[in-house]
């Protein structure tokens, strides 16, 4: 349960990703939820999950790897898998809500939040600056949409 409630002080940026526990074990679960998560239609999803989560745990790692930190890696992947799951699943509950016209707002402030997230999980976990962070999170965000989107059909040819 310790880990469940500093995954969610993480998404609050109360706690560093370095006070997360070094398990192997929460990140394959992780992994599995994740995917789970995302499942709409079974065959379709599933590759497209599996897919990002190799091309966004590449990502991660070769990150870390160029900056000499790749024992780094279960914690940060830990800390990233498990607050897009949190954050995740808060915001299909507010999306869920009767909103109107406010809900284009709502899923940018959403959008924005899970960049800060992101961009708090990079500063501590790799001992940087916040805007160094900011651009590490933005930059990968979109590597990892540029890297997925030929293989869901974005980008026409």
């Amino acid at each position: 349960m310790n880990t469940i409630r500093q995954l969610f002080l993480l998404c609050f940026g109360r706690v560093s990703p370095v006070d997360l526990p070094y398990s192997l074990g929460w990140f394959i679960l992780l992994i599995f939820l994740n995917f789970f998560w995302s499942q709409t239609s079974l065959w379709q999803a599933a590759g497209m999950s599996i897919l990002s989560l190799f091309l966004e745990g590449f990502l991660l790692y070769a990150l870390l790897w160029f900056r000499s930190q790749k024992n780094r890696f279960i914690k940060l992947a830990l800390a990233l898998l498990g607050t897009h799951l949190m954050l995740s699943a808060m915001f299909q509950m507010l999306l869920s809500l009767p909103w109107g016209s406010l809900a284009t707002g709502l899923m940018l402030f959403c959008s924005v939040w899970a960049l800060a997230v992101n961009s708090h999980i990079f500063s501590q976990g790799l001992a940087v600056s916040k805007l160094k962070a900011v651009l590490i999170a933005v930059g990968f965000e979109c590597l990892a949409t540029i890297l997925i989107m030929p293989y869901i059909g974005g980008f026409l040819p």
